[in-house]
C-alpha cells in the first residue's frame, strides 16, 4: 500500500490564486460578470505518486447530489483500471455532499489503488457546469480530461481502455463521447425522413420482441442529426453488436457524457466557452471550433448511463438560483459566436445520396 496524506491544506493559497485569475479573466471576457469567490478546499494525495503519472483527470462539477455523489465515485472508481485524479467542484451546495465525500475519501481514499490525487473546490455563488469544468481544467496535469458529472455512472470498465486505443490510432481526435454525435448545420429534411425509417426498420427487423425494451444503435450516415445512446433508465437499454463495441463513429459534434478529452488539445482551444455556453451546448461549440485545427470528434458506445430526475439541470431551482441563471442567460445572448451561426443557418445543405454515408473506424 502507498505511503499517503489523507487530506492536506497545505497548497491551498496556490490554488485559491489560480481560481482568482480565472475569475478576473472572466470578468474581463465577459464585460464585467462577477462569479463570485472559488476556493480549494482541499486534496488527497498519495505522496509517493506524482500527479503526471496520472492519465486520466475526471472534471465532477457537484450541485446538491448528496443522495447519490457516494454512489457515483464508487461506479467511477471500480470501473477505472488506468491511474487517474479526481476533481471535485462543489458548486454552491447547500446540502450535505461536501461532508459525505469527505467521510467517504477517509475510509476510501487509501483503498483505491488507481485513485493518485483528489482536489476538492467550493463556490460561494452559482458557477453552472461550464465554469465548474474550465476552472477545474486548470489543474488538470493528466493527458486526458473526462467531463464526467455528477449523474453519470461510468459501469463500463472497457470504455476508457477502448477509448485509449482510438487516441493511439487517430492523433487528431479531440474527444470521444459515450453518449452519442449529433449535427448542428441544418441538413434538408427528406435525409432526417430517411434516417428514421432506417432506423425504425433496423429495430422492428431485428427484434419485435425487445422492440420497446432493447434499441439498437441503427444504421449510422453522415451528418445525422444524432447518433448514439436513445436508451431511456429504467425502460429501455441499448443493445450493441459485436461490431458497434470495435467502432468509432466520427461525427460534427458530441455531447455529454462521460466525454474524454485530449487535455492539451482542449486546453488550447481555451477550454469550454462559458460565456456563450454556460449550461449545455458547450461541448458542441468546442467540437466546432476544433474544426480549424481538421480535430475530430466520435462516438464510442458504452453501457454507461444517467439518470434524467437526478440531473441538476432538471430537477426545480431555487428563486436564487433562477436568478443567477437569467443573468448568464442575458450576457449570453448579447454576442453571435461560431456556433448560434451554424444553428441558426438560413441557407439549406443539400448532400448527395453517395456522400451519406459516414465516418467510422474500427478499433
Amino acid at each position: 500500500m502507498h505511503e499517503f496524506q489523507h487530506f492536506s491544506q497545505a497548497n491551498n493559497h496556490i490554488y485559491d490564486e489560480i481560481c482568482s485569475r480565472y475569475i478576473s479573466d472572466f470578468r474581463a471576457k465577459s464585460g464585467g460578470y462577477n462569479l463570485g469567490k472559488v476556493t480549494h478546499f482541499g486534496e488527497y494525495k498519495k505522496d509517493l505518486i506524482d500527479k503526471s503519472d496520472s492519465l486520466f483527470f475526471f472534471s465532477v462539477p457537484i450541485k446538491n447530489q448528496a443522495p447519490y455523489i457516494i454512489e457515483i465515485l464508487k461506479n467511477l472508481s471500480s470501473n477505472c483500471n488506468h491511474p487517474f485524479t479526481l476533481g471535485l467542484l462543489f458548486d454552491n451546495c447547500t446540502d450535505s455532499s461536501l461532508q459525505l465525500v469527505l467521510n467517504y475519501l477517509d475510509s476510501n481514499f487509501a483503498l483505491i489503488e488507481k485513485l493518485i490525487q483528489v482536489q476538492i473546490f467550493i463556490s460561494d455563488n452559482e458557477l453552472f457546469e461550464s465554469t465548474c469544468e474550465n476552472i477545474l481544467l486548470q489543474f488538470c496535469a493528466s493527458r486526458f480530461f473526462v467531463s464526467l458529472q455528477a449523474d453519470i455512472f461510468l459501469n463500463d470498465e472497457t470504455f476508457l481502455t477502448r477509448s485509449l486505443k482510438c487516441f493511439e490510432k487517430f492523433p487528431d481526435l479531440l474527444g470521444i463521447s459515450a453518449r452519442a454525435i449529433v449535427s448542428v448545420t441544418p441538413k434538408v429534411k427528406y435525409l432526417e425522413l430517411l434516417h428514421k425509417i432506417a432506423e425504425l426498420a433496423v429495430r422492428v427487423l431485428g427484434s419485435p420482441f425487445n422492440f420497446r425494451t432493447q434499441i439498437r444503435l441503427g444504421i449510422f450516415f453522415r451528418d445525422q442529426k444524432y447518433f448514439g445512446d436513445k436508451s431511456t433508465f429504467g425502460v429501455s437499454q441499448m443493445k450493441f453488436s459485436e461490431s458497434n463495441w470495435k467502432t468509432l463513429f466520427i461525427g460534427e459534434t458530441i455531447i455529454r457524457g462521460p466525454i474524454i478529452w485530449d487535455s492539451s488539445k482542449l486546453k488550447s482551444l481555451s477550454g469550454f466557452d462559458d460565456v456563450n455556453f454556460f449550461l449545455g451546448r458547450d461541448d458542441c461549440d468546442v467540437s466546432l471550433r476544433a474544426k480549424k485545427f481538421t480535430w475530430k470528434v466520435g462516438y464510442l458506445p458504452s453501457t454507461s448511463y444517467s439518470i434524467p430526475s437526478r440531473g441538476t439541470t432538471r430537477k426545480p431551482r431555487p428563486y436564487s438560483v433562477q436568478k443567477e441563471l437569467e443573468r448568464r442567460n442575458l450576457m449570453s445572448v448579447l454576442s453571435l459566436i461560431p456556433m448560434e451561426v451554424y444553428w441558426n443557418l438560413k441557407k439549406i445543405t443539400f448532400i448527395k445520396p453517395s456522400k451519406l454515408r459516414g465516418d467510422k473506424h474500427k478499433l
